[in-house]
């Protein structure tokens, strides 16, 4: 996957992934990622790479039981993405403290926790 330099698009919807490759942060072109609907345990800390990701889309999985570590780190290098202004987080089970640890690392984006409720 790394390999596609000029990819902008990349669409993994309902795929039953439970890992993405590190290999997706050789994306540098890539704008839209959409991975809602699968069974996502992790996501690679290459992400922070994409500094043209526009939109994301992780909605759907079960961000809710990653550890607080886990998914600090995971917000942190969506803080890092400048051109992030969609972030879709809805129909994950986050508590309260992970909330809080999103909005302070990514208080600029457009994040969508529920359906049709922007925050």
């Amino acid at each position: 996957i790394g390999d596609l330099s000029k990819l902008e698009q990349l669409n993994f919807k309902a795929n039953c992934l439970r890992v993405l490759p590190n290999a997706i942060g050789n994306l540098p072109l890539l704008q839209r990622l959409l991975l809602g609907e699968n069974e996502l345990i992790s996501m690679p800390s290459s992400l922070s790479r994409l500094q043209n990701l526009e939109q994301l889309d992780i909605s759907s999985n079960n961000l809710g039981v990653w550890s607080n570590t886990r998914i600090e780190t995971f917000f942190l290098s969506l803080g890092k993405l400048k051109n992030l202004h969609s972030l879709r987080l809805d129909i994950n089970p986050l508590t309260h403290e992970q909330k809080i640890m999103l909005y302070r690392q990514v208080p600029d984006k457009k994040v969508f926790q529920r359906r049709n409720e922007r925050k």
